[in-house]
């Protein structure tokens, strides 16, 4: 069974709060650990709840008494030998095809998270949540099913790898709260469970099962070295020296002092040349990936990443993606196989993408790549404009694992969509913080920006999933006076249909790598305008579009 990981509000720390042992039979750690708690009860959490036995109750109270004084219970010993797990070996835990998946909800304690908790507890998924603490106030709002996990979302990833422990997916609905730096708690709480969730992944299943590879780690001993760019061109330098054509590109691709690949150098034709570095692998068979992920520091320009294979060398053709850099500042850059296009190999203008109207693009044979490159020309519009200067700085290159269904589902907000990042609060900014970080980490993901949330019953109205409005300007909302004379957002979605849209991506195909808006539409659902079906309108979707 694959166990999934759910994020939201009232997952982060409360201040001075202390590690409690509830008598009811919640278990919780020391200060500064992850503590797993299972309220295993028959009833409600009222005085009528039946205890499933005397040896049960006296089994909570010795576990309570243990927590408290620092002693580990043999599940706490058990996830310990989890964390020396040695990554090469494939032995795991959840070998059983019929376990169900097992489900950790962070900010489960909030109005959207328990409807989300119910949801997945009703369709027999296993449900793990994140909570602040172990109190009855806060156990009380979930159901008894829930295995519950004391924590924060600001701990640090090896504290946080008790809570993935196990989990097969991850859905995130925190939304801080009005005291939290939502740039800690949202966007560095969402980068904290991903690195931790790689992590526990590692150790749970291997290399064999890593979410990613590393293709070229350029600290490593070796990996610049098989690198180089094309020999010198002696016959352009001669001519170029009697003035009959321009220099010929000077390109250098070395490791600086912080252990970085470096390309860097310059154009000198006022219109074409191309500068580039490659590497031609032994063996490079990615078949079974789904795209690749750079982290580069750039001086703002574009470059793109070329693919060469077996068939296409024959052809005399390459297949490449181009990417942004921001000037002096670290970005990490995920290019999708799907986002490969055709471009020449010789020539002047060879790795540029040529548009054919009509053309079909060859498929990019994944198990058969013969050569790797980094490239930089200059801009197709205006080239003479463009001082030639290039400078790319790159720390790894990485492969992502295709996977099936989305492992990450993430509720963000439609206000991110805004393009006007000025005019945007830091806890909007906060968001889309954390969508970079989800769709950079190599986890198959679903993102569902929501409209304005209510608590009006779900299923009453047709479901709009939107994809176009994310890609053009920001879209003023259409604003329809309400009968109390206030002002409402036509965009709204209630919380029950959020929470549906949440679980029915968790195990859909076809939501894998979706970004796009969820709110309701004007009318009643019909026929034509299903709401239930959510499988057809993921299918309407592009994926990997921001």
């Amino acid at each position: 069974g694959m166990p999934l990981c759910f994020v939201g509000s009232g997952a982060s720390r409360a201040g001075g709060a202390r590690d409690c042992a509830r008598g009811e039979g919640a278990v919780c750690g020391r200060r500064g650990s992850v503590g797993v708690a299972r309220v295993r009860m028959s009833g409600r959490r009222d005085g009528g709840a039946e205890r499933e036995g005397v040896f049960g109750a006296v089994q909570d109270v010795v576990g309570g008494l243990g927590g408290l004084l620092g002693f580990r219970t043999r599940e706490a010993r058990q996830r310990s030998r989890l964390l020396e797990f040695d990554p090469s070996s494939e032995v795991s835990e959840f070998d059983d095809e019929e376990e169900p998946p097992m489900v950790l909800v962070v900010g489960a304690t909030g109005e959207t998270g328990r409807v989300v908790v119910r949801k997945l507890l009703l369709r027999g998924f296993q449900v793990r949540v994140l909570v602040r603490d172990l109190y009855s106030t806060t156990l009380d709002k979930l159901p008894t099913a829930c295995s519950f996990v004391k924590g924060d979302v600001t701990d640090s990833v090896f504290e946080l790898q008790d809570a993935v422990a196990g989990v097969d997916k991850i859905v995130w609905v925190l939304n801080p709260r009005e005291s939290d730096d939502p740039m800690i708690v949202e966007a560095g709480g969402v980068a904290n469970i991903v690195q931790s969730f790689h992590n526990v992944r590692l150790q749970e299943f291997g290399r064999s099962q890593a979410t990613k590879i590393s293709l070229f780690k350029f600290s490593r001993d070796g990996d610049i070295s098989r690198w180089q760019t094309p020999e010198k061109d002696v016959l352009g330098d001669t001519l170029a020296s009697t003035g009959l054509i321009a220099k010929p590109p000077r390109v250098s691709f070395f490791l600086n002092d912080k252990k970085h690949a470096v390309l860097v150098g310059k154009i000198f034709d006022r219109y074409n040349g191309v500068a580039e570095a490659f590497v031609r692998p032994d063996r490079c068979n990615l078949r079974g990936f789904s795209g690749l992920i750079l982290r580069v520091l750039g001086n703002g320009k574009r470059y793109s990443f070329v693919i060469r294979t077996k068939d296409s060398e024959q052809s005399n053709i390459c297949y490449t993606a181009s990417f942004s850099t921001e000037q002096s500042r670290w970005t990490t850059v995920r290019l999708p196989f799907s986002s490969f296009k055709e471009a020449p190999t010789e020539g002047p203008r060879r790795g540029i993408v040529v548009s054919r109207s009509g053309a079909r693009t060859a498929q990019l044979d994944r198990s058969a790549i013969t050569q790797l490159g980094l490239l930089f020309h200059k801009p197709l519009l205006r080239p003479e404009d463009d001082d030639g200067d290039f400078y790319l700085a790159v720390d790894y290159i990485k492969a992502y694992r295709t996977q099936t269904e989305p492992d990450f589902v993430l509720l963000s907000s439609a206000e991110v969509a805004s393009k006007n990042s000025e005019s945007l609060a830091e806890r909007v900014l906060a968001k889309r913080k954390a969508e970079e970080a989800v769709r950079n980490s190599g986890l198959t993901y679903c993102i569902i920006r929501a409209g304005d949330l209510t608590n009006e019953e779900g299923g009453k109205r047709p479901l709009v999933l939107e994809q176009d409005s994310l890609s053009t300007s920001s879209r003023v909302p259409v604003v329809q006076p309400s009968s109390s004379g206030t002002s409402t957002s036509t965009q709204r979605i209630t919380r029950a249909d959020v929470a549906e849209l949440c679980v029915r991506s968790l195990l859909d195909p076809r939501a894998c790598n979706l970004v796009f808006t969820a709110y309701e539409g004007n009318f009643a659902p019909t026929s034509m305008s299903p709401t239930l079906d959510v499988s057809m309108l993921f299918e309407r979707l592009k994926p990997n579009t921001l």
